[in-house]
């Protein structure tokens, strides 16, 4: 497949009170005016391969020296869904960026999230007044938290304070179950 060159695009942020960053990054078959040159979507699953075979980063506004999670170390989670693509980020809030990221995106200031990609197959469409461009499958680099979205519709949030206890509380739950799972295991010898 030809590689073409890194393009990148944003989307809306919203705030809550947490310090994990959700939302989706690519929203499928939303359209986005791309600088009045041509109306972009992509297509429902363009990024899944991707995303099972690559370390994604996530960046502050494309800064590679500014990184605030990545797949690898499971500080960046994205799962495919059939809206788009979903993810939950959690910037080190001890360091400068990471501390910037959660307070930006807190108070509205940052409202986008604009993905890093390379395009390997895509479709036009030139019958409209601005010619459609469907991405059906891209190799996804990173995403960036920035402050001007191309993709209005789609929202992302600091994840809200309930749902931040609602998760401890599971884990709370798992973490006894286990320990007792592990008390009968020494009980029986095993």
């Amino acid at each position: 497949m030809h590689r073409s060159e890194i393009e990148t695009r944003t989307i809306e942020i919203g705030a809550a009170g947490s310090s994990v960053i959700e939302g989706l990054a690519v929203v499928y078959n939303s359209k986005a005016n791309i600088a009045g040159l041509f109306i972009e979507r992509f297509a429902p699953g363009s990024l899944t391969t991707s995303i099972r075979s690559r370390d994604v980063l996530a960046l502050m506004a494309h800064d590679s020296g500014r990184v605030l999670g990545r797949t690898s170390s499971g500080t960046l989670r994205l799962t495919d869904t059939s809206r788009g693509l979903a993810f939950e980020l959690d910037p080190a809030t001890d360091t400068p960026d990471g501390a910037a990221a959660i307070g930006l995106v807190g108070r509205a200031d940052l409202k986008g999230v604009s993905p890093g990609f390379y395009v390997l197959k895509e479709e036009w469409d030139d019958n409209g007044p601005v010619p459609l461009r469907t991405i059906i499958q891209a190799e996804l680099l990173e995403i960036s938290i920035v402050g001007m979205p191309a993709y209005e519709d789609t929202t992302a949030a600091l994840r809200s304070l309930d749902a931040h206890r609602k998760a401890g509380n599971q884990n709370a739950a798992l973490e006894r179950i286990r320990r007792r799972a592990e008390a009968m295991h020494r009980m029986r010898g095993i």
